[in-house]
């Protein structure tokens, strides 16, 4: 039996499979900086998250206390420090990857959080979270 395909149809040129190839290329030359830039995105929101956590739980520890922060002054989630384990003990849970610091006297805090993986010429990778402001801030307040 002879094969019903003609002399011509012997597979794809090097011309086909390059255009593949190049194309394949080109669309991973796009995709992969978008990648990046949507875990840049994910590191910075949980810079957000930890900072709002870290907030309600002081402001919880604060209303137990009749309204005095004092007792949180030097809170640093690196050393995991007494302060710092006052925070915790409000439920507050904060990512390996956050640093948080507190400065607080007896009528107001302020919050810093530096996420390790965020590059450091990244607008959130030291961000605040003061008593008076109310949200997160790139700026560094305290």
């Amino acid at each position: 039996m002879k094969s019903s395909r003609n002399g011509r149809e012997q597979g794809f040129t090097l011309i086909e499979v390059l255009v593949v190839i190049v194309v394949i290329a080109i669309l991973a030359a796009i995709s992969i900086p978008v990648f990046l830039q949507q875990r840049e995105k994910a590191w910075a929101a949980e810079v957000h998250s930890a900072l709002k956590n870290a907030n309600f739980a002081i402001e919880a520890y604060a209303t137990e206390q009749g309204g005095d922060y004092s007792a949180l002054d030097g809170a640093d989630s690196t050393s995991s420090n007494a302060p710092f384990q006052l925070i915790e003990d409000q439920g507050s849970r904060i990512s390996a990857s956050v640093e948080l610091m507190v400065s607080a006297d007896q009528d107001t805090y302020c919050v810093t959080a530096e996420h390790s993986l965020l590059p450091v010429t990244h607008e959130w990778q030291t961000s605040t979270f003061s008593s008076g402001g109310g949200v997160p801030s790139e700026a560094n307040i305290c």
